[in-house]
């Protein structure tokens, strides 16, 4: 590949990856807080399904070991539905009770959490990099194929400077011959 082939190539070639590399990096990125937001709500679902267990004096066992909880009788003024807090390792959410005067006090261990968006990443990250190879590919693919009529018209300017540089030559040659014959000639007279 000659250096102006090389060049527009790699204009080529880097404009359409960086274009499609951010567009799919930032797809990612936004889809993992989206789903980050999804697992949130689910696990704040799961402790009010677990406050509701524990109301109507149902089994806990469905829940595992990662939920625990207390009836306190501090009392609250307004305790806000939407209350769910996220602490370092755990989840809390407060519960009123009936009579408004206690609550129960849920929560949970963050551990399940974390793995669920320790695998959402890594498969996030996988599909990111393996739509990036593609990607990669495709523009490689698509500059080759951008270059080619960029490569057609250097053959033809080529052929064409090669006829013109003939075409030139023919005449020039005969002018020279003929100037030699008539220089030998004059040397010969005198």
């Amino acid at each position: 590949m000659l250096h102006h082939e090389k060049r527009a190539f790699l204009k080529f070639f880097v404009i359409y990856f960086l274009s499609v590399a951010t567009l799919i990096l930032a797809v990612g990125f936004f889809y993992f807080q989206q789903m980050k937001e999804h697992f949130l709500k689910a696990e704040e679902f799961s402790m009010i399904e677990y406050a509701r267990h524990i109301k109507m004096q149902e089994s806990l066992e469905s829940f595992g070991t990662d939920y625990s909880y207390h009836f306190s009788d501090e009392k609250q003024r307004h305790i806000d539905i939407r209350n769910f807090r996220i602490d370092e390792d755990i989840f809390i959410k407060l519960i009123p009770m009936e009579n408004d005067e206690n609550y129960l006090k849920l929560s949970k261990l963050k551990q399940s959490y974390n793995i669920k968006l320790s695998s959402l990443k890594t498969k996030i990250i996988a599909i990111q990099l393996f739509l990036l190879l593609l990607f990669g590919y495709i523009s490689y693919l698509l500059a080759k194929s951008a270059l080619k009529p960029l490569q057609e018209s250097i053959i033809t300017l080529d052929k064409f400077a090669k006829d013109l540089i003939h075409d030139l030559n023919t005449p020039v040659t005969s002018i020279k011959l003929n100037m030699k014959i008539l220089e030998r000639e004059e040397h010969l007279k005198d």
